[in-house]
């Protein structure tokens, strides 16, 4: 077994392992090869065939990174074939070592030059010319020098024009003093009409400028932003207003008396029904005795309804209220984010001659203006609540019509019934 040394330029670590590829391919065909890949230290992260190595974890990360990460790339290929590419510390080249079989000169030249062709070495060495022979070292001789001399001659070609160059820089030095003398006389003349022509320009703008800001205050802008402002001082009052007039709060307090007047009732009714039965000494079984029996719950039940319903009242106005302040806030915010919006919307029309793409609209205007939710069906007294438990739960229902006779639903006409007294 024979081997050699060379050089190659520094590739990314995708490169190398694309690189090693080819020189298979270029060397025994697209089958077959194994890659060891080292990293620092000699340790091996990772081995496989040539085709699908690149696919085995974790070296899709490390390729992904672009970089000269990986220390060592082992290639094995045929007859003991071996290609190895070192990372030179703190250097910007690489190290190759080829081992070939020394009794197959074909082999070993397929592998030197296509290694040599795809990892992009950049010396060459005396083994290198004996393997191919004495005709092609004399043929690649012959052409350094017909290289050498093509070289000379160019440098003499050089030489020459450069002489001629400055033969003619001589006499063009001379006609470009000439020209600039000429040219600082004219260019003197040239300021002087032209600071005279700028203080003019100078003295137009400040008019122009002028007139603008004048016609500024008249235009869709000005005009825009002056509506913008109102609408903010309009909601700033609001807010700190109360949401509903004196007459509404009025007639509020008409209703919290009555409400007090449907608590205080029940409430006088179920109190003296309590007393009367715990001051009741025997029991007769009599009407009087069983009235006050029943007046007792009766009178219970209806204070604690009367009750429920003025806290559901009461929950259901401040709710409102509260989903009033919270509407006008987002109004506020609404009207801010809309007219900077129509702002930025201008501006990158006069600047780019083109409207906003609907890409950038569509996040900025997200949420913008929401329509108001649908407001629930108001307060519900308890006896409604239970009705319609009731009415839910029964699947036929028998009612006594007075005048008519009886009457039998179904749980359709219930549900319909339902919905009917819902509504």
């Amino acid at each position: 077994m024979e081997s050699q040394e060379f050089y190659v330029y520094r590739e990314s670590d995708r490169e190398v392992l694309a690189a090693l590829k080819r020189i298979r391919e270029d060397t025994q065909g697209a089958a077959g090869g194994h890659v060891n890949i080292y990293v620092a230290n000699g340790v091996k992260v990772i081995d496989g065939s040539v085709n699908d190595i690149a696919t085995k974890a974790p070296l899709p990360q490390i390729l992904s990174i672009e970089s000269a990460v990986i220390y060592r790339f082992h290639l094995s290929l045929e007859n003991s074939t071996e290609l190895s590419v070192y990372r030179e510390p703190k250097q910007t080249y690489d190290r190759c070592v080829a081992t070939y079989p020394g009794d197959d000169p074909l082999l070993s030249a397929r592998l030197l030059g296509s290694a040599r062709k795809h990892l992009r070495s950049f010396d060459s060495t005396d083994k290198f010319l004996e393997l191919i022979g004495a005709d092609n070292a004399a043929y690649l001789a012959k052409r350094d020098e017909n290289l050498r001399k093509l070289e000379e001659l160019v440098q003499s070609q050089i030489e020459r024009l450069a002489e001629y160059s400055s033969q003619v820089d001589t006499r063009a030095l001379a006609a470009q003093e000439a020209l600039a003398k000429k040219a600082m006389a004219d260019r003197a003349q040239l300021q002087e009409e032209f600071d005279a022509k700028a203080a003019e320009l100078t003295d137009r703008e400040r008019a122009l400028t002028e007139e603008k800001k004048k016609l500024d205050d008249n235009t869709s802008k000005f005009t825009r932003r002056e509506i913008y402002r109102r609408l903010q001082e309009t909601l700033k009052e609001r807010a700190n207003l109360s949401p509903v007039s004196k007459d509404t709060e009025g007639k509020r307090k008409f209703l919290h008396a009555l409400f007090n007047l449907l608590i205080l009732i029940p409430g006088i009714v179920f109190v003296r029904s309590l007393w009367e039965a715990a001051s009741l000494v025997s029991w007769s079984g009599n009407v009087l005795d069983w009235a006050r029996l029943v007046r007792l719950p009766i009178a219970g039940i209806a204070l604690a309804a009367a009750v429920i319903f003025y806290i559901r009242w009461n929950d259901d106005w401040v709710r409102r209220r509260a989903n009033e302040e919270f509407r006008l806030k987002r109004l506020d915010l609404d009207l801010s984010r809309a007219s900077w919006l129509v702002e930025m919307a201008l501006e990158w029309k006069d600047e780019k001659a083109t409207s906003l793409p609907p890409e950038l609209i569509n996040p900025l205007t997200r949420n913008l203006f929401p329509a108001d939710e649908a407001e629930d069906g108001g307060v519900r007294h308890p006896a409604q609540d239970l009705a319609s438990k009731l009415l839910g739960a029964s699947t036929e229902l028998n009612v006594n019509i007075p005048g008519v006779g009886g009457a039998k639903l179904d749980s359709k006409a219930v549900r319909r019934f339902n919905k009917d007294t819902d509504g």
